[in-house]
């Protein structure tokens, strides 16, 4: 829909509104698209993640896009894979990124922890988060995201939530030294013991500086860190992801 006057339109343009109407086709199409991002993007800025309370949720994303977003069982899902290549003593030495079409294979933890015991691929994951932590000082369980698991677990189930924080970390740490070496604009997840809120709390925090995550360094996680594994949870995720 032209807004301007006839006058004010280049004979150019009107002439290729006449000849390529799939070209002005697909530009409205792209226009609609990016009129949609800008909505479901104004509308996740204000509420910045995805709120969780007992027994409801209050997603970031407007509800409808949201379970379209959401990876659902079995389920055809865009999603975006990070591909770490490990040596031999479980360090990362390439790490690639790829779009992907995707169906996930949900399991909650406790088939999570049953199938780490039967799926010979669960027990390769298995394996190889073992091996990650174990040339770590196995202190992962120690950190990051243990205070948020899910409570009254059983040992096995607490295996599952090891692996699950194992490769979340390494994917984290893997896209915040990419960004780093690319020098590309990036806000990264800080974390320095003098760094305090008003109670004298140490807490970590966003700085577009690749800083260290003090609280990671201790237990051998070196390097920048970062958000980036929850893009429809937290809006920062969202923003590295696009």
């Amino acid at each position: 829909h032209a807004t301007a006057p006839p006058a004010a339109i280049p004979p150019n343009t009107l002439q290729n509104r006449a000849t390529s109407p799939p070209r002005m086709l697909q530009r409205a199409r792209e226009g609609v698209a990016v009129l949609l991002w800008r909505f479901c993007a104004g509308a996740a800025w204000e509420r910045a993640f995805t709120v969780y309370r007992p027994g409801t949720t209050d997603p970031m994303f407007p509800k409808p896009l949201e379970d379209r977003l959401s990876l659902e069982h079995r389920q055809e899902r865009l999603g975006f894979t990070v591909t770490i290549d490990l040596d031999r003593n479980f360090r990362a030495v390439h790490t690639e990124f790829a779009p992907t079409l995707t169906h996930p294979d949900n399991s909650d933890y406790a088939m999570a922890a049953a199938r780490m015991q039967t799926d010979p691929q669960f027990g390769l994951m298995e394996k190889i988060a073992q091996g990650i932590r174990a040339q770590l000082g196995d202190s992962l369980p120690k950190i990051e995201a243990s205070q948020h698991r899910p409570q009254n677990l059983s040992e096995s189930q607490l295996e599952a939530t090891r692996l699950v924080e194992t490769f979340m970390i390494l994917a984290n740490t893997q896209m915040a030294q990419f960004f780093e070496q690319s020098r590309l604009p990036y806000m990264y997840r800080n974390f320095a013991f003098d760094q305090t809120d008003d109670e004298g709390i140490a807490r970590a925090y966003y700085s577009t500086k690749p800083e260290s995550h003090a609280h990671l360094a201790q237990y051998g996680w070196v390097g920048p860190y970062c958000h980036f594994t929850s893009p429809i949870r937290r809006f920062l995720s969202h923003t590295h992801f696009t």
